[in-house]
């Protein structure tokens, strides 16, 4: 009897483990859902609401809630600090983009992204320096609003030409220009780009695995709790059993008769 109390207490301890692991990763994946909801819920209002103007959609800092806004913004692109973002990604193709600050005619900085290029089919990414320049002159640019990207400081200090997230503050240290915060991602520029750049997609208006993934795990839970239960069950029949053929066989022992009648009927009890 007490191998299998030693086995049933590990039984349960394993298990608790277990589902304690499945509930948290099917909690992880319903957050995971409500904050895709939110976003997306975002992106429609956003959209749906008028153009906004420069001063109205960058006072301030941009939390989660400003993102996606519509603006219209004039003013002149600075070349010299054009940069290549890479390893991005834009309507399931895989690519890079290209951010210029835009001194606009309010006399403020901000950070442009002009588009998107898919990944050649063959070959390397094209070098920075061979990106076209931007529109010189006074262009009229409409987009729409993103927040800061934050990393590690590889990944938001440009070098080389090139760098792997849009970090406006990062971007202004090394460039030396007052960036606002946030930046605007290109939907059309007036005169034309005529880079060959395309603008950067909206997030999909999908809710993804999350929910399934979350029934899943929490389905594991289940499992265990039940397959706990069955095991222990099953161990219990047995101890059942074999105390019933042994008291027909006459092999019980007078000090086994009291022990095992006593765990036998505990054993009874806690299975029914």
């Amino acid at each position: 009897m007490g191998t299998y109390w030693k086995r049933w207490v590990g039984l349960v301890i394993f298990a608790v483990v277990l589902v304690t692991a499945f509930v948290r990763l099917g909690e992880w994946q319903l957050n995971r859902l409500e904050t895709k909801r939110e976003r997306n819920a975002t992106v429609v209002a956003q959209q749906k609401a008028p153009v906004a103007s420069f001063a109205e959609a960058f006072q301030g800092s941009i939390t989660p809630d400003k993102q996606y806004r519509r603006v219209s913004v004039q003013g002149t692109f600075d070349p010299a600090h054009q940069l290549q973002v890479r390893y991005r990604t834009s309507d399931g193709r895989s690519g890079y983009e290209v951010v210029a600050p835009l001194r606009t005619t309010s006399g403020d900085w901000l950070l442009v992204d002009r588009g998107f290029t898919p990944r050649p089919a063959s070959g390397p990414l094209p070098d920075a320096g061979s990106i076209p320049p931007p529109p010189s002159g006074v262009v009229t640019v409409e987009g729409y609003v993103m927040a800061d990207e934050t990393g590690p400081a590889n990944a938001t200090a440009p070098a080389d030409g090139s760098v792997r997230l849009v970090n406006p503050p990062a971007i202004a240290a090394w460039s030396g220009l007052p960036l606002v915060d946030g930046y605007l991602n290109t939907t059309s520029t007036t005169p034309a780009d005529g880079s060959g750049l395309v603008p950067v997609a909206l997030p999909e208006l999908t809710e993804g695995p999350h929910m399934s993934y979350a029934i899943q795990w929490f389905s594991f839970a289940l499992i265990g709790v039940v397959g706990t239960f069955i095991l222990i069950g099953k161990d219990a029949r047995e101890i059942i059993t074999g105390r019933r053929r042994r008291r027909a066989a006459g092999t019980d022992s007078p000090e086994d008769s009291g022990s095992g009648a006593e765990a036998s009927r505990s054993v009874d009890s806690s299975v029914g």
